[in-house]
């Protein structure tokens, strides 16, 4: 009796847990996204940087 108790207890806390997680995937792909793009942006200004020091040994 107390393992069907349990299992019945675990089952509702991890489908509770995992409708949270559905709920706010759209905010975690949102911030993941956001991070990315700030990557991307960061790595492009190093090459630019990277370019304007190779330009100005050539000045």
């Amino acid at each position: 009796m107390l393992e069907i108790f349990v299992k019945t207890i675990g089952t509702a806390v991890a489908s509770g847990v995992a409708k949270e997680v559905v709920s706010h995937s759209g905010d975690i792909v949102d911030g993941a996204l956001e991070v990315a793009g700030d990557t991307i942006e960061f790595a492009g200004d190093c090459v630019c940087d990277i370019l304007d020091g190779i330009g100005s040994l050539f000045d």
